[in-house]
């Protein structure tokens, strides 16, 4: 009987994990329903003596709840008691999922189904933006309010070809077609290659159906115009080429031939478009890199840094070693981009990098403690040779420098989903699976 009730909580906790996974890219309201699924199935579970013994032998869950509970206790300190308070709030999966998914059982045949079941959502969420786009060009639309907010007359006279139905094959009116932000579903798409890469080395794909997923997706990820796709690709470019050099074998370079392909054609469709061509070489050739008092900034680029060099004052400012509080980043970065008169036509004060975020609002404490979640799993995925979670633990730390990426549930709800499924146990090891 009790061999029953186990086998019934493992088909609920996966139950509930696929439901919050397949929805991830579409509602994180029923996203967070499978999660709500989930942790009421472990307390139904009981064994508390049991659970206790191996979260204490889990230290990344460990800084999972130790982040969440400063959280908690900057409220405390908070100016913003309101923010603060929802910052806690939306953020309750950091102390919740790792927990649940480090004192549970899942088979490695269970886990590798939900790295595919990702993998199909997000290919079903790109075949629905695609009919999106293509449907917005017979309707009323205006998607060049949705990719700039207003029109850029600079992207017209640099592209004299541009056409207006562009605009809807790129950047935000593109993935507005399952609302979300684009550079969010960059993320997951890229790691939906890193999940395809993993199945062909583990055998479970063949060499033809991985080629086309990955051509798929990369044509996708030009037409999305993200400018984290161009850093992440860039990595992936310089990691290769050190890889080939210490390993070289008649298969490593054919596996480096693919990959070039890849990139080549990555970088050939973003020059074609002209959105990402604009946004990803053009606007970033033409901005001033000098940041500037008394000045309301237009170009995305120059924006971006003016974002980047406030929340660094904004650092200086702030208590060290404790930040100013849960949920106060925006507010200390309003007074200092007030302090200096700097606007810019989105009315943005997010510092666009997570760190910086955690450390205003947080300080060193906080920082130390979010460092923790990224970092910790490395050295035990680095000897268990997972290049699967490597690959996720590098996606997520490249976003993090150019967005605040855990301040959005999209984001959050991605971060805190996989990086807890590498801490359930399994019951029937599988050294293919291992070794993803």
């Amino acid at each position: 009987m009790k061999s029953d009730n186990f086998h019934v909580h493992e088909i609920i906790l996966f139950t509930g994990l696929l439901v919050s996974i397949l929805a991830l890219p579409f509602s994180i309201q029923l996203c967070h329903l499978g999660i709500f699924v989930i942790i009421i199935n472990w307390i139904a579970q009981h064994n508390w003596s049991e659970k206790w013994k191996i979260l204490r032998q889990t230290p990344t869950a460990i800084f999972f709840i130790l982040y969440f509970t400063w959280l908690i206790i900057g409220t405390f300190y908070s100016e913003d008691q309101g923010n603060a308070w929802f910052n806690v709030e939306k953020k309750f999966t950091f102390a919740a999922v790792p927990i649940v998914l480090a004192t549970s059982t899942l088979s490695d045949k269970n886990k590798n189904l939900l790295y595919q079941a990702f993998v199909l959502c997000c290919g079903f969420g790109v075949l629905i933006c695609l009919g999106s786009a293509v449907q917005s060009i017979y309707i009323s639309s205006d998607p060049a309010a949705l990719n700039f907010g207003t029109t850029q007359p600079e992207l017209l006279l640099i592209n004299p070809l541009f056409t207006n139905g562009w605009h809807h094959f790129s950047y935000v009116a593109l993935a507005s077609g399952i609302d979300i932000h684009p550079t969010y579903f960059a993320v997951y798409i890229i790691f939906c290659i890193c999940i395809v890469v993993a199945q062909y080395y583990a055998a479970r794909l063949n060499g033809y159906a991985s080629i086309a997923l990955i051509g798929f997706f990369v044509l996708f990820l030009a037409l999305l115009s993200t400018k984290i796709i161009l850093i992440i690709i860039l990595a992936i470019g310089i990691i290769t080429v050190i890889k080939s050099i210490k390993m070289i074998s008649q298969t490593d370079i054919k596996k480096l031939a693919v990959g070039s392909i890849f990139i080549f054609l990555f970088l050939v469709l973003s020059a074609l478009n002209p959105i990402s061509l604009y946004r990803e070489f053009q606007e970033i050739n033409s901005a001033n890199f000098q940041i500037r008092e008394n000045t309301d900034y237009t170009n995305s680029t120059e924006i971006r840094l003016s974002l980047w060099w406030a929340g660094f004052k904004t650092v200086l400012q702030s208590n060290p070693i404790i930040g100013s509080g849960s949920g106060d980043t925006h507010l200390e970065m309003n007074r200092t981009l007030k302090a200096h008169n700097i606007s810019n036509v989105l009315n943005s004060n997010d510092p666009h990098n997570q760190f910086l975020n955690t450390f205003i609002s947080t300080g060193l404490i906080g920082l130390l403690l979010l460092l923790g979640c990224y970092f910790y799993p490395v050295r035990h995925a680095w000897l268990q040779e997972n290049f699967l979670q490597l690959s996720f633990i590098g996606l997520v730390l490249l976003a993090s420098l150019t967005e605040s990426f855990l301040e959005s549930q999209k984001g959050i709800a991605f971060f805190v989903l996989f990086q807890s499924l590498s801490l359930t146990r399994s019951k029937f090891p599988d050294s293919k699976i291992a070794a993803l």
